[in-house]
């Protein structure tokens, strides 16, 4: 089908930028305990280098902040659950299905049906979270104010 195959260089502890023929895609690949994602390297609202966001699992699925604006994006989806407006106004942020095979990383774009978004409530409780575990893992110890 549309899947293309890479050998990724691992650019900091589980992320990796993707090649193609020598070239820089615009794909990274995260990897989150055993399980590989991959999305679209530029954040949709601004063009952030997503390399530098931040993958969390906060029990209720994958959620990427964008590392400029905090912009958090459901990884399952793609879809922006949070952003300063209600609902959300900012793009899709593309996802891919990811298997590794004889060495080689296949990624194909996933094109799924978008759920609901979230209750603004709910997004901005996991928009909170994913910004105090950041600081935590910045700063080192708790990030409570």
């Amino acid at each position: 089908g549309d899947a293309r195959h890479f050998r990724p260089f691992e650019q900091s502890a589980g992320k990796w930028e993707v090649y193609d023929d020598g070239a820089v895609t615009d794909i990274l690949i995260f990897r989150q305990g055993q399980k590989l994602v991959a999305t679209q390297r530029g954040c949709p609202h601004a063009g952030a280098d997503m390399i530098t966001g931040d993958l969390e699992d906060l029990g209720t699925g994958l959620y990427l902040a964008c590392p400029l604006h905090t912009y958090i994006f459901d990884i399952g989806s793609g879809q922006c659950i949070w952003d300063p407006f209600n609902p959300p106004r900012t793009e899709t942020l593309r996802t891919y299905d990811v298997k590794i095979e004889d060495g080689l990383i296949y990624v194909a774009e996933r094109r799924c049906r978008q759920p609901p978004l979230p209750c603004r409530e709910v997004a901005d409780k996991i928009q909170l979270e994913m910004v105090d575990r950041a600081l935590d893992r910045k700063l080192g110890g708790d990030a409570s104010w």
